[in-house]
């Protein structure tokens, strides 16, 4: 019973980073919503058993912060009178995701008694590898295509016109983004714990940092983003830690990631050169790595559209400053982040929006000592995908601040038993 409900939680912590909408539900009753619901029950339950209605301070701060961005951007529909209230709306979206995380780290601290990182990192891990291998799955079994398709709402149909993998509410730019959260999460845990976690976890964690690289990018490129902001979290730890010996645990950790890599590139190359379906998908996952070893050029077709005719910006001095207050439906057909947002609410609402996610970066660390030099790779991460699309990733410090709202909570509830 007990494995049971941890796979029912891995599959709700899918359900909450890797949001869908079912077809035979209401178009706005998605699973993040349905865990919202959940988390908004499960606080006041909270609320009642400790007799008191207590919010956690970074998370009234940052739904301040959510709240002002939200006013920049209405400042901006009401002076262009455009009624777009795409991001007007932000701060719902903030609260949707912060009671859905509530609920989910409320349900995981009851099934495990404890709620920490390295437990969050392995339920992400895991939710990762699932989408990864079914979207494998989907793509080569025409059945459970079919039945991904009929249940999941959303673009499938429009998935196959442009010929791209996904999974059960993973796809494109917004499940890239996801894997390389992940990736930063793993790395963390690999640099970090390395004195501290098991020789299985080790293996685990190389073998599942490596499958979602190579899976991931075959369903997103920005997947890419991640591995690399973790290699260099790795490279700069080393860099702050010269003098530290070479410990039994560090040659461990070095050996186990030198084996996998001596298994999985040959396997790789095999299917390469072997599999015509394996062969498209890493040619197009690995587009500009193969690109840079054929041409001598590091390029993609994706980047070069971009550079050539995304790069759009506000043609007066008020479109700078508040924007046009347009962002839907591709107005002015770009993906990239920082011109919808500069178009939509002006550099105002972007340094506003930039600043919210540096104050979430500077709060996980502070609340999470040795988390210093993640915080600040989440906050590059968010940085980085602005130049290729316009998302956020508030999901995760949603989490982080819940696991800490939610053990403060479960943790007074225990000291009031006794």
């Amino acid at each position: 019973m007990k494995h049971f409900v941890t796979i029912l939680l891995g599959l709700l912590t899918s359900f909450y980073f890797y949001t869908v909408g079912f077809s035979f539900l209401p178009e706005w009753l998605s699973s993040k919503t349905m865990l919202s619901v959940v988390g908004a029950i499960m606080f006041a339950y909270q609320a009642v058993k400790c007799n008191s209605f207590k919010l956690d301070q970074d998370i009234l701060l940052t739904g301040c912060l959510a709240g002002v961005f939200s006013l920049s951007c209405l400042l901006s529909v009401m002076a262009n009178g455009t009624g777009d209230m795409t991001y007007v709306t932000y701060i719902v979206s903030f609260a949707v995701w912060t009671f859905g995380a509530h609920g989910l780290c409320s349900l995981i601290r009851l099934h495990h008694h404890r709620l920490d990182l390295k437990l969050i990192t392995d339920y992400l891990m895991w939710a990762a590898m699932f989408q990864c291998i079914i979207s494998q799955v989907i793509d080569n079994s025409p059945t459970v295509m079919a039945f991904v398709d009929s249940l999941c709402a959303g673009n499938n149909q429009y998935m196959h016109e442009i010929d791209r993998l996904y999974g059960f509410g993973a796809a494109l730019d917004p499940a890239g983004v996801r894997f390389s959260i992940v990736e930063l999460l793993i790395a963390h845990q690999l640099i970090k714990g390395a004195g501290k976690l098991k020789t299985l976890d080790i293996w685990l964690y190389y073998i599942s940092f490596f499958t979602i690289l190579v899976l991931g990018c075959m369903i997103s490129r920005t997947t890419t983003l991640g591995a690399v902001l973790a290699i260099a979290y790795a490279l700069m730890n080393k860099l702050f830690h010269l003098g530290s010996a070479l410990n039994l645990n560090r040659l461990k950790s070095v050996g186990i990631l030198i084996v996998i890599l001596g298994i999985a590139i040959p396997i790789i190359v095999h299917l390469y050169n072997t599999d015509s379906n394996a062969h498209h998908q890493l040619r197009f996952a690995f587009e500009g790595f193969f690109n840079w070893v054929e041409t001598g050029v590091w390029r993609t077709d994706s980047t070069d559209k971009l550079n050539s005719v995304m790069w759009i910006w506000p043609t007066d001095s008020t479109g700078w400053f508040i924007g046009y207050g347009w962002f839907g439906n591709w107005v002015y057909s770009t993906d990239i982040g920082y011109c919808r947002f500069t178009l939509y609410c002006g550099l105002l609402g972007l340094s506003i929006f930039t600043y919210y996610f540096m104050f979430l970066a500077q709060r996980f660390a502070k609340r999470n000592p040795g988390t210093g030099m993640l915080a600040f790779m989440l906050f590059m991460l968010t940085l980085g995908v602005w130049v290729k699309v316009a998302t956020d990733i508030y999901l995760i410090y949603a989490i982080f601040m819940s696991m800490r709202y939610v053990n403060s909570i479960y943790d007074g509830m225990s000291r009031q038993r006794r």
